[in-house]
């Protein structure tokens, strides 16, 4: 399956990356690289739903416009009712970005587990190693 080949049809993309990280920078540049690959997918015409630019953007907030937000969460065990619902109910397709750290995130982990449980395709998806945001699909 080739996700940005323009003569497929649309899809609907839930988009998982690792994210928890005990770093601040850590978080946010995984955010940022989640958050490239989904507009790259949107503007290859697909549909996209990327948990961790969600999430990540819901906790930012300045505690001056959101006093609550900076509390939220940040680990898998919080989000994972949300993400699952995604996955069983919206999702055609799991693309997995393979930032560093994909392979122990808890989070990755289970989505993958749910999307093979569900029966949708998982597609693997990769960062260059000048970690420009440049990504291809592996086979």
């Amino acid at each position: 399956m080739t996700l940005l080949s323009h003569s497929d049809p649309s899809r609907r993309i839930y988009l998982a990356a690792p994210y928890s990280d005990h770093s601040d920078s850590v978080r946010k540049w995984r955010a940022s690289m989640a958050g490239k690959v989904a507009m790259d997918l949107i503007f290859a015409g697909h549909i996209v739903y990327s948990p961790v630019s969600h999430g990540h953007a819901l906790t930012s907030w300045p505690e001056t416009l959101c006093e609550n937000c900076n509390r939220i969460p940040k680990d898998f065990a919080f989000w994972q009712s949300n993400c699952f619902s995604f996955l069983q109910h919206w999702a055609e397709v799991l693309a997995v970005l393979r930032l560093r750290g994909w392979e122990e995130s808890v989070g990755v982990t289970a989505e993958i587990a749910e999307a093979q449980r569900l029966g949708l395709p998982v597609v693997m998806l990769e960062i260059d190693n000048s970690c420009s945001g440049r990504w291809y699909e592996l086979d």
